[in-house]
């Protein structure tokens, strides 16, 4: 049998991405970090007035209206900004510019496990570091850096933040790239992008899909020196943000006061659904994300995302190693949590 493919693809694990079921208007879906809330009525407005005549030609290629937007609301300037098909394709382009077979990347664990499929995808070197029992850094790890190294803050799926002085000193001690993915930054307060000028090797990604409400649109951002957006628009594909996504995408970023109350009203739910699931008997680690993780003292991950998919509610478990005790559950809404406390109630009083 004839083989087609790069020796090193035979140990890439696959991304595996949370279930989407077929019937899934049954379900409440807790599973993927998805917003609950509807995009801005001005997306809204935009999507049904969209004019398809648009669709005849070829998008803008370095998506320049969306650049000046994005530019105004991040405070970043336009010719720092590199607009990916979702933050997802960024990693995949960081990658396709500073890694040769062999390089380290580096990454703390338990992460977002794309990372690790990026590193095997590129025959990379990879360092899994570690986090500490509460899922912090270790103080060693600026010392593991490799010549890209990742930093999920918030991270994924564990929801807590990176100490904000670790994150520094991987930066000024790495002489690679640091990337720091902040996917859920709206929830968490704070950003590493007014350190931009401080440091040339720092990278950070943001995204529409989380507090935008916009994961099927599939737009994501990365900021970072003029040198390395210039690296990324050499390697990109032509066309990688098509007409109808940067219309849209635009149309979010304009209205960034509705982004802020649905996040607000996401991180007010938040902390009810942490003090129901403690007084539950859960161990929730802290959240700055639109998630929790949380272990419970008498039943397993598995047993508790089992229990509540049988009665229609989706979270997502994993397992791996230092994640198999719990679940991680997005916020949903109001109404969503009060229904995944009632059921857990049920669970646990069974």
């Amino acid at each position: 049998m004839a083989n087609y493919y790069r020796d090193s693809l035979k140990d890439v694990e696959a991304y595996v991405p949370g279930e989407q079921p077929r019937d899934i208007e049954q379900y409440i879906k807790l599973n993927t970090n998805e917003n609950p809330y509807p995009p801005s009525p001005v997306v809204e407005h935009t999507v049904r007035h969209f004019n398809a005549e648009d669709l005849r030609v070829y998008p803008d290629p370095v998506f320049s209206e969306l650049r000046r937007r994005a530019a105004s609301v991040f405070k970043v300037p336009a010719e720092r900004i590199f607009v990916a098909n979702g933050s997802d394709e960024a990693l995949s382009l960081i990658m396709r510019i500073a890694i040769d077979p062999g390089d380290r990347v580096a990454y703390p664990y338990p992460t977002y496990v794309l990372y690790r499929t990026l590193a095997q995808i590129a025959g990379a070197e990879t360092v899994e570091v570690d986090l500490r029992e509460d899922f912090n850094l270790p103080e060693d790890f600026p010392e593991k850096a490799g010549k890209v190294t990742f930093l999920a803050r918030p991270n994924s799926p564990t929801a807590n933040l990176f100490d904000q002085q670790v994150v520094e000193q991987t930066l000024s001690r790495s002489s690679g790239l640091v990337v720091v993915d902040e996917a859920y930054a709206a929830f968490s307060g704070t950003t590493m992008l007014d350190h931009l000028d401080r440091y040339p090797n720092l990278v950070v990604l943001r995204t529409l899909s989380k507090s935008y409400g916009l994961a099927g649109l599939r737009v994501g951002f990365a900021f970072a020196g003029a040198e390395v957006i210039e690296a990324l628009y050499r390697v990109k594909d032509s066309y990688n943000i098509n007409a109808f996504s940067q219309a849209v995408a635009q149309a979010a970023l304009s209205d960034v006061g509705y982004m802020k109350s649905t996040a607000a009203q996401i991180i007010q739910t938040r902390r009810r659904a942490l003090d129901r699931l403690v007084r539950q008997g859960f161990r929730v680690y802290p959240s700055a994300a639109n998630f929790v993780f949380a272990e419970h003292e008498r039943l397993s991950g598995k047993q508790i995302y089992e229990a509540l998919k049988d009665k229609k509610i989706l979270v997502r478990y994993f397992d791996q190693r230092r994640l198999q005790a719990g679940v991680r559950i997005s916020i949903g809404t109001e109404e969503q949590m009060e229904r995944l406390g009632e059921v857990l109630d049920e669970i646990l009083g069974g």
